[in-house]
């Protein structure tokens, strides 16, 4: 692409303020917050404008229809939780880039319980006073394992750094 294609294709490219004019971007900005739209808005056009200097976009990519468009899925792909259910088809039955292993709905919906109220972690319920955080499960390590005694760790780099 020549400099001066590249400079056509640029001023094709639409200010932000008459992009946000469009009855679709109302609707984005309703579901969304105005800022948030502005800011997609802005990111999106400063990747067409590296695309355009870079010689790697074409004059459809600069249809205000298409880019409202790609803006709408941008912002739907934000909504989307980065933390959500997958299948683990790995091969690898506990692969720690998906999490841990699955709990049964017995324990979660145990947890759930626990996690709606505060709970005692570490405090002597009789004193008042800090204890110690293992205290509530050393006990049963040590009968279930036959080990002489505990602690509890919550990650695997914990337990490296003390052995």
């Amino acid at each position: 692409m020549t400099p001066t294609e590249i400079g056509a294709l640029l001023r094709k490219l639409p200010q932000v303020d008459r992009l946000m004019k469009f009855d679709k971007m109302d609707s984005l900005s309703q579901q969304h917050s105005r800022s948030l739209v502005l800011a997609e808005c802005r990111s999106l056009l400063d990747s067409l404008r590296a695309r355009a200097l870079a010689g790697d976009a074409g004059e459809e990519d600069f249809s205000e229809d298409n880019i409202i468009q790609r803006l709408s899925d941008r912002l739907s792909e934000r909504q989307t939780p980065f933390y959500r259910r997958v299948i683990n088809g790995t091969g690898i039955v506990l692969h720690t880039g998906l999490g841990r292993a699955p709990l049964a709905s017995e324990v979660a919906d145990s947890l759930v319980e626990q996690l709606r109220h505060p709970v005692r972690v570490e405090i002597d319920l009789e004193s008042g006073l800090r204890g110690n955080r293992d205290e509530g499960c050393v006990d049963l390590i040590r009968e279930l394992t036959g080990a002489e005694d505990a602690t509890v760790v919550n990650n695997n780099a914990g337990a490296t750094l003390l052995l």
